[in-house]
């Protein structure tokens, strides 16, 4: 991910376009880069790579500082055009993977630019929409993810199109976000936790409770909204159910979104407490009640599993389209 300083334009014209990609084909060529997919907007851009000689960093900044020169040298500019160094973020799970190819070939469409991905003249989606592409746009693994294990079946553009070119929910959206801006990288964990049953989840979420000192973060599989919105779905009087012993037992609701957030989400206590309106010791005591409740208050247990299996649902639809 680059960015231009202070959000200024970075590519005024066709022919920087055409400076950038030329710059990103050579690093191709040296074997520094792989590009799977790409999308670069007037004012930043998004590239999903492999590095085969490890030469991320190097590659990165040689593209970087030489298309800088390109876009300043005809407009008679001194000083830098990119906002710090280029973000990079590890992918590590189908699910983000796909979820990330959607996310950025949407990113000309969500600004209104254009009125589906493939009509943006700067996308990976506008050569995903043909069956060729620039010769630096490595297309063996969407076109071999695409497939779907028919190895005989020819490539088709328009299954791309179902795939990733169709709007995702705004709770998968707000969960990519989410996960690309947390600074711990993305878990495998997620691929199993997505097809488990409530029960696999809830016995994942007592694991993690029993490994870990209550401090223990992870990248988000959640998005926090989404679980908020699905507490809030629950019947009245689920949520004021009192979980706890003693007449200080919290209401189920509180209990179970600081249970989830924390779990799930992958917020902090202090995050947690924000929107919680907790202070943070409060919603360490309430995710702490969730842990607890999880193997003490069967009712607690179903419900919980329920809402996380909801959570999950909504922010992660089907990867693959079906013909």
């Amino acid at each position: 991910m680059v960015r231009g300083v202070a959000r200024r334009s970075i590519c005024d014209r066709e022919q920087d376009a055409q400076l950038f990609f030329h710059r990103v084909g050579v690093s191709v060529d040296r074997g520094d880069l792989r590009v799977l997919a790409f999308c670069l907007m007037p004012n930043h851009a998004h590239l999903i790579v492999r590095s085969p000689s490890g030469r991320l960093g190097d590659a990165m900044r040689d593209v970087e500082s030489r298309y800088v020169r390109d876009f300043n040298r005809p407009r008679d500019r001194l000083g830098t055009l990119v906002q710090d160094r280029y973000k990079a973020k590890p992918i590590r799970s189908l699910r983000y993977l796909t979820a990330a190819i959607a996310y950025i070939d949407l990113n000309p469409v969500e600004a209104g630019l254009v009125a589906t991905p493939a009509d943006y003249p700067q996308g990976s989606a506008r050569f995903y929409a043909q069956m060729a592409g620039p010769p630096w746009l490595d297309r063996s693994w969407v076109e071999t993810y695409l497939r779907a294990g028919r190895e005989d079946a020819p490539y088709s553009p328009s299954r791309y199109a179902r795939v990733f070119g169709t709007r995702t929910s705004a709770g998968a959206r707000r969960w990519l976000v989410s996960a690309m801006e947390s600074p711990l990288p993305d878990t495998p964990a997620l691929e199993v936790l997505i097809a488990a049953s409530p029960d696999h989840v809830l016995r994942w979420m007592e694991e993690r409770a029993r490994s870990a000192d209550g401090t223990g973060r992870i990248i988000p599989l959640v998005d926090a909204q989404t679980v908020g919105e699905v507490v809030l779905e629950l019947p009245a009087i689920e949520r004021m159910r009192p979980v706890g012993q003693g007449k200080q037992g919290r209401c189920l609701e509180r209990v179970l979104l600081a249970g989830l957030l924390w779990r799930l989400g992958g917020l902090t206590l202090e995050e947690i407490g924000r929107r919680t309106s907790l202070s943070t010791s409060g919603a360490r005591l309430a995710a702490l009640e969730h842990d607890r409740a999880l193997t003490a208050d069967p009712v607690y247990r179903e419900v919980a599993g329920r809402v996380s299996r909801a959570a999950l649902d909504a922010c992660h639809p089907p990867v693959l389209a079906q013909d």
